[in-house]
């Protein structure tokens, strides 16, 4: 096994036990170069599981307590209005 490989494959194994034993973990896909894109990608998944199961279901609570980490108050209050008036676009991917 090359270095490289072996650092990666250490890497790998050492972010497999950190989010194991901290399932509230950074997401690794957004390194906090762009927090907002963070938040609204957050905020959207809880739009969707709202949306196919209900805001009262725990997996959108779980959504939501993780859009509450990246985003500010103001931008949560802002999407919830938006929401509340059915004015709101979702990103479909």
């Amino acid at each position: 096994m090359s270095e490289s490989n072996y650092l990666s494959h250490k890497f790998i194994k050492n972010y497999d036990e950190l989010t194991s034993q901290n399932p509230h973990a950074s997401d690794p896909r957004f390194l906090q170069v762009n927090q907002f894109n963070h938040c609204a990608y957050r905020y959207t998944l809880f739009c969707r599981c709202a949306r196919e199961l209900g805001e009262e279901n725990p997996r959108c609570k779980f959504q939501y307590y993780r859009a509450q980490i990246a985003c500010t108050a103001e931008q949560l209050e802002d999407w919830d209005d938006h929401r509340q008036k059915g004015n709101i676009t979702e990103r479909r991917n």
